[in-house]
């Protein structure tokens, strides 16, 4: 979630707060997109007693954190867009992630990373190892755990 669309979301959250619950429960509100943002954005305003419908253009949740499953009966299931989230960089963020932590939502991924840089054949490659003590979160059980249980 970019640096924007959280202050957007502290910012509706501070406006949300403010109103009257007979007021927020007379508002309908339509929400752009299910990924991380649109998501949690959604889930303030229910909260708050607002009515939400949430839009979609992609076949399912999540935005860029989106899962999808193979038209064979389901039997192949991958994320795609974000492949896993890196530290946080923001409190807000680095609180929303530790709360999916405690829910379940996010693990950490526990696999051998290396980035691959410039080799000295020319198109060539070398695949350095990432450093261990780097974060690698990712959904769970799917990458778009993290904004499903935000739209029910």
């Amino acid at each position: 979630m970019s640096e924007l669309n959280m202050v957007n979301l502290w910012v509706l959250l501070i406006m949300i707060s403010t109103v009257p619950p007979r007021i927020a429960e007379s508002l309908e509100v339509a929400v752009l997109g299910s990924g991380v943002a649109g998501s949690t954005a959604a889930r303030l305003l229910a909260d708050a007693g607002v009515r939400v419908t949430v839009f979609e253009c992609g076949r399912g949740l999540g935005g860029r954190t989106s899962t999808r499953t193979s038209r064979e009966g389901g039997r192949y299931v991958f994320d795609h867009g974000a492949q896993y989230i890196s530290g946080p960089k923001t409190e807000p963020f680095g609180k929303a992630l530790a709360d999916w932590r405690t829910a379940g939502f996010v693990r950490e991924w526990d696999g051998r990373f290396a980035d691959a840089v410039a080799g000295p054949a020319p198109g060539g490659a070398a695949f350095v190892p990432v450093s261990p003590e780097k974060s690698h979160l990712v959904g769970y059980p799917a990458m778009n755990s993290i904004s499903s249980p935000k739209t029910e």
